[in-house]
């Protein structure tokens, strides 16, 4: 059994135990600092002169030896903090002299549990949850104090640290785990997006600037035909019509590409541009006396060369066509060559930042508000925006807008007037221009009546008249 300390020895094995507990407690805000510290922010450092960034800079690159520095640091503190813990109040305990009161043993086992309850306390709140805290909130300031020590250490322990590392990289081959170099935290996509979230709701990101960053994961799954400009809403001009028409046509469209065919409208040969043919415009005036049936100049020497592009390929691709090409517009084809529409950098911009309307952009919304439960809704809605809007889960493979999801589902193409069923919305095609849908009443009521429900699933679709 232990004699009992004198008050100095108590003393010095309290400074001793409040030494350890700091010294764990350096160890664990090194290693949070320097794993969640930012590396762009100590660059930034670097280049502002700042020279305790170099250091963290240096030691972040070798991350794998700071970590396993760190964890050594912190199990040899963790150990030396328990066992004179224990020693110390072993030695206290005996000087109560409990063996002889309740029997030989109490001093040792009182003792031992004793100083567990109590250095754990003190070793997870002041040596774990403290430091870790600091660390997390402070990451730059408590990197940039720690690097010059966490560097010594890490190079006085070098040996230590081969033989470790190199033993737990063997034991994961063996279980046929291929130890990855470095702890740098990669993120999943999903991971990404939620961390987004997150710092928007934390008010570190504007909902706007949260939008724009979800909207990037998405533009590598959007197809070029889910934003294009379809065929039937074109301005297109024939290479063989009159001089005067196209000039008419192009000042009052308000475009400033519009795609040029011959022969037919699956045949595009170039891009007219508005500045091209305003100078090419103001040239023939100079030279004549005005335009006629007899001064009819021709356009095909002006139109630039299109790119062709199909409809199946991804925005992020076509993004990287346009800056390399350094062109804006392109003719899009499906795969059996014929022309499908037009697609420019702005819908590709659009699906970050949202609409851009100029001054020839129609006004009026896509969705309008009728009722409580009524909305009209342009039949080109994409499916993305009706979904979001209504509360709906429609997909399709086929389809990018509400009015195709319809048609595609009801199996042929409806009457103006009609009424049909799709899960618990109903559509009215309200207004149709020839064989295409405009215009649709949409209404959304919580649940069908049973018999709406019995017609939804005849034949398997959802579909009603």
């Amino acid at each position: 059994m232990l004699n009992a300390f004198t008050a100095e020895e108590y003393f010095l094995l309290s400074l001793v135990i409040i030494l350890l507990v700091l010294t764990n407690a350096f160890f664990v805000a090194s290693e949070f600092a320097l794993v969640s510290v930012r590396h762009s922010r100590i660059d930034e450092l670097i280049n502002n002169g700042n020279k305790r960034a170099k250091r963290v800079k240096r030691v972040i690159e070798k991350q794998d030896d700071v970590i396993s520095a760190t964890q050594l640091g912190i199990t040899l503190a963790s150990l030396a903090l328990g066992w004179t813990g224990e020693l110390t109040l072993e030695s206290f305990f005996s000087g109560l002299d409990l063996d002889n009161i309740f029997g030989d043993g109490t001093t040792f086992g009182l003792s031992a549990v004793i100083a567990f309850m109590l250095i754990t306390y003190m070793h997870v709140v002041l040596g774990e949850l403290a430091p870790k805290s600091l660390a997390l909130q402070h990451a730059e300031e408590t990197a940039l104090w720690v690097a010059w020590p966490m560097e010594k250490f890490t190079q006085l322990t070098r040996p230590l640290i081969i033989l470790f590392n190199g033993t737990a990289w063997l034991i994961l081959r063996i279980f046929g785990v291929r130890p990855l170099s470095g702890h740098r935290l990669a993120h999943s996509e999903e991971e990404l997006k939620l961390l987004i979230s997150q710092s928007e709701k934390a008010g570190l990101l504007e909902s706007k600037e949260s939008d724009i960053l979800q909207k990037t994961f998405d533009l590598p799954d959007t197809m070029i035909r889910e934003i294009m400009t379809p065929r039937v809403e074109l301005v297109i001009i024939s290479v063989e019509d009159p001089f005067k028409d196209i000039v008419k046509l192009v000042r009052d469209s308000g475009h400033s590409r519009i795609p040029v065919y011959e022969d037919n409208k699956d045949n595009i040969i170039g891009l007219l541009y508005a500045k091209d043919l305003l100078k090419y415009y103001a040239i023939h005036l100079e030279n004549s006396s005005g335009l006629s049936s007899n001064n009819n100049p021709s356009i095909r020497d002006i139109l630039r060369k299109p790119d062709f592009v199909p409809e199946t390929m991804f925005a992020h691709k076509l993004l990287t066509q346009f800056q390399s090409s350094k062109r804006q517009v392109a003719v899009v084809t499906n795969e059996f060559g014929g022309v499908e529409g037009i697609v420019s950098l702005e819908d590709i911009l659009e699906q970050l930042v949202g609409d851009i309307q100029d001054e020839y952009d129609s006004e009026s919304p896509e969705i309008t508000k009728m009722d409580e439960n009524s909305s009209e809704v342009s039949a080109q809605t994409s499916l993305e925006d009706f979904n979001q809007y209504f509360k709906t889960k429609f997909e399709s493979e086929q389809s990018v807008t509400i009015g195709g999801y319809l048609v595609e589902n009801i199996g042929e193409l409806p009457e103006e007037g009609e009424t049909h069923h799709l899960e618990n919305i109903t559509f009215k095609i309200a207004k149709k221009n020839g064989f295409r849908i405009e215009t649709l009443i949409v209404d959304k009521t919580e649940s069908l009546l049973p018999e709406e429900e019995e017609k939804q699933v005849k034949n398997g679709k959802k579909v009603d008249k």
